[in-house]
């Protein structure tokens, strides 16, 4: 489910902005439209191949950036998830982007994060994707176990992110790692040079040393958010997240 929204554009985007764009509902149409893309569904799929998982995929969605969400398609989008979850599962992976805001929730993942925990309790481990320009919050970082943002922008490596937050889920079911997500960010609106990663600037020198940080024993994943501005919210701006190992 992604949308990014423009909390100051004027146009609000119902659930026919979703459909005009992506919207599928239910395995068979979902495996239909995604399998062999570069997205990260496509990437969950095939490492739910690989790892010998029998999936749900309730949904699939996402609209053009535009204003926020209106609360009939935020219920409409987040209805299939929560349906889904009446049966019992080993482990949730989902696909964001981060910065969606909706009527009634400004933090429109965390608040789908927040009822699924409700629903499923503690013990099932989530792992979710963002993209680098996420506003990422308190609440999707306490009900999340594993953060993965893509490292690229232009944005290319959304299969690989998957992959990666997927083989960490599995490690997870396998017992060989108790992941946990914390979150720093300041009170700034701007930061990481806005997310660019083609040219060496304050962004790249970020993600190097995530990868020196990723080096160190317990450290699972840093992710590195540049933020999106136009969702005028409390938690919009830059922050990192790191998922550790208990």
């Amino acid at each position: 489910i992604s949308h990014e929204t423009n909390t100051f554009s004027p146009v609000k985007t119902d659930l026919g902005a979703f459909r005009r764009r992506m919207f599928h509902l239910g395995d068979n149409a979902v495996i239909e439209a995604m399998r062999g893309t570069r997205t990260e569904v496509a990437g969950f799929l095939d490492a739910a191949e690989a790892h010998g998982w029998e999936v749900r995929l309730p949904i699939s969605a996402a609209a053009t950036p535009n204003g926020t969400v209106t609360a009939e398609a935020w219920d409409a989008l987040s209805a299939p998830v929560l349906k889904a979850l009446d049966e019992p599962f080993d482990g949730i992976l989902i696909a964001f982007h981060g910065a969606m805001v909706a009527e009634g929730a400004d933090d429109a993942e965390g608040d789908l994060l927040t009822r699924i925990r409700a629903k499923i309790g503690p013990a099932v481990p989530i792992a979710i994707t963002l993209d680098l320009h996420a506003n990422v919050t308190e609440a999707m970082c306490r009900h999340a176990d594993i953060v993965v943002a893509y490292r690229t922008y232009p944005h290319i490596d959304q299969y690989e992110r998957a992959r990666q937050a997927a083989d960490l889920m599995q490690r997870r079911l396998d017992g060989e790692i108790d992941p946990k997500v914390v979150i720093a960010n300041r009170p700034t609106l701007l930061g990481f040079d806005g997310g660019k990663t083609t040219i060496e600037g304050v962004m790249t020198e970020a993600l190097r040393r995530a990868d020196a940080y990723e080096t160190e024993p317990g450290i699972l994943v840093v992710s590195v958010h540049a933020g999106f501005t136009r969702s005028n919210i409390r938690d919009a701006g830059p922050s990192v997240a790191v998922t550790h190992d208990g």
